[in-house]
This record gives C-alpha cells, structure tokens and sequence, in this order.
C-alpha cells in the first residue's frame, strides 16, 4: 500500500511541477508496480543515445547494392547469403525503429516531447536542454527528464524497452 501511495505522490508531483490538471488514473496503470523505472530509464537512455543514432546512419545508406561487374576472369567463392538482402533487410528495418522513435517522441505529453525532441532529434545535451525548458538542472534530472523517457518506453512500440521487476 505504501509503494501505491508513493507512486502516487510522485505523479501528483510530476503533474504539479509541469502545471497541467490530469486525472491520476491516467498516471498509474494496474502493471505500475512491475515495472523497474530506473532500469527503464537507464534502457531508454541506452537505446536513444546509442542505437537510435546507428539505425539513422544505416537508414541514410545508400544500399541498392548497384554496381558495375568487375571481370578479371579469375572464379570467386561467394560469401554465405546473399549480402545486397540482408543489407536491404537491415536498412528497412533502420528506416522502422527512426520512424517508430519519432512516433513514440511525439505520442508523449507536450511537455515530454519537447524534451525528448530536444535531446534526441535536435541533438542539444541534457544542460542545453533544461536551460531551454526552464528549469534547475535538479528538477531536471530527479522528475522531467524520468518522466520523459517512461513515457518514451510506454509509447514505443516496435520493442518492449520497459525492463521489469522479478524476471516479469
């Protein structure tokens, strides 16, 4: 009952801070408690400073695999598979996960997209970020910014970037 009660202040917290009047039902959900929020966090950092950066340079490739035969009348081996597929199936899938974060950034509240589009798409550092948003680097770092990036993994729905408690 306590953890209930202390997911609770935070959200009435959060909601505060931020100045907007939600419902607190719509803060907590029946799988809240399972969730590992730190670790969801320290996932999505992970995943939008690292991987979301890579799948934008290999979506950006040019991989139509189109070039001009070389004969020098000496038999080549081939490699295993087929390259100019997998490097095709690599590209479409990149050119997913940079759509499906850009969805997911702006499926947040306002006040969280602003923050993720700042750092992630707009490429400005987490000072830069909260100078432009207006708040002190604490509240930044202990309510804005976790905030945000729970609401990312909620949001994202090309995999499940939540982590959570007890194995579930």
């Amino acid at each position: 009952m306590d953890d209930f009660r202390n997911n609770i202040s935070i959200s009435i917290i959060t909601l505060m801070i931020r100045g907007f009047i939600v419902d607190n039902s719509e803060q907590l959900t029946i799988f809240d408690k399972y969730i590992d929020h730190k670790a969801t966090e320290e996932n999505v950092k992970q995943f939008l400073s690292r991987e979301y950066p890579r799948m934008k340079r290999i979506a950006r490739r040019d991989n139509t695999g189109v070039s001009s035969p070389s004969m020098d009348g000496m038999p080549k081996g081939s490699a295993y598979g087929n390259s100019v597929e997998r490097r095709l199936v690599q590209s479409i899938y990149a050119k997913q996960v940079v759509e499906a974060v850009q969805d997911a950034i702006h499926c947040c509240d306002a006040f969280s997209c602003r923050v993720l589009t700042l750092l992630y798409l707009d490429g400005y550092s987490d000072t830069q970020t909260y100078t432009a948003i207006g708040y002190q680097r604490s509240n930044y770092f202990s309510r804005i910014k976790p905030v945000a990036l729970l609401e990312f993994a909620d949001a994202y729905l090309l995999d499940d970037l939540k982590i959570y408690k007890n194995g579930l």
